[in-house]
């Protein structure tokens, strides 16, 4: 059904074939993505060359190969799992919850009792959203914070607030605006846009969970038709939850798992201790 779909709306209207029509939209989609890193690398003086690729998502690693190649780049490497690097990041990543409430006055007639009660609010409500995030409330940190601005200002700078005054975080603002902007205006009304609670707690664990591999069996699984430089290739299928730490091979070959497929051309791939692929692209 790909292959009829790809014929009938891309190789027909062009007068191409499906497996030229197939190419031509790699080639499209690689395009791009050398272009996107390009603006990333080249475009701010950094050489690509010296740099490894690192290919995540559950379809980044297809790709990776050809995009290195046309970056001159010399290693590609693919974590144990690419599709699911993202959110394992997430689940590894330090809590954090902001709380906001608007103000809108000038710090001379902000009362401080009114300051306070908003305070404590914004700190009672990141507490309970902690606790519905089940994180263990004593671990949880909260810092306070005000945006604050010269009336008529359209953007606010964020300056620490600890709740017990203003006038600390309205000296903080004055430096802070001279450090952006090279002036102050001290004796220019200051307004407050917002106060802000931060409540922020450690994350559960800083260990990055290992693959398990398996135990010796032969990694290929089966075999499957490619097109490689527009001839078509039969080319070994390979369970990637059987590469062992010091594995090696030489492809072409697909190399399957649950969130992603790895392609590798005609290049040698070794697989590190914690289970990276390494794919030279020297070879």
């Amino acid at each position: 059904r790909a292959r009829r779909s790809v014929g009938e709306h891309v190789g027909e209207p062009l007068g191409m074939s499906p497996d030229a029509a197939a190419d031509g939209i790699l080639q499209v989609v690689t395009a791009a993505m050398v272009r996107g890193i390009r603006q990333v690398t080249v475009d701010r003086g950094i050489d690509p060359r010296n740099l490894a690729l690192f290919a995540f998502g559950g379809a980044g690693p297809l790709h990776a190969v050809d995009i290195a190649a046309q970056l001159d780049m010399q290693t590609v490497i693919i974590p144990p799992s690419p599709g699911l690097l993202c959110a394992i990041g997430l689940l590894l990543s330090p809590w954090r919850h902001d709380e906001v409430a608007v103000v809108g006055a000038t710090t001379t007639t902000l009362s401080q009792r009114a300051l306070s009660t908003t305070v404590r609010r914004l700190e009672d409500r990141a507490r309970a959203q902690a606790d519905a995030d089940h994180v263990v409330l004593a671990k949880v940190a909260l810092a306070g914070a005000v945006d604050l601005r010269y009336a008529g200002q359209g953007h606010p700078i964020t300056v620490p607030f600890g709740g017990l005054g203003l006038a600390d975080a309205v000296a903080a603002f004055h430096a802070a605006h001279r450090r952006s902007y090279g002036f102050d205006r001290t004796d220019h009304p200051v307004e407050c846009v917002n106060v802000r609670v931060i409540a922020s707690a450690p994350p559960p664990s800083t260990d990055l969970p290992l693959p398990v591999f398996g135990n010796g069996e032969n990694p290929v699984v089966g075999e499957a038709a490619v097109m490689i430089a527009g001839r078509p290739e039969t080319v070994p299928v390979i369970e990637r939850v059987r590469l062992a730490p010091g594995c090696r091979l030489s492809g072409p070959a697909l190399i399957e798992q649950a969130d992603s497929t790895v392609y590798v051309d005609r290049r040698e791939l070794a697989v590190d201790d914690v289970g990276n692929l390494l794919i030279d692209m020297r070879t």
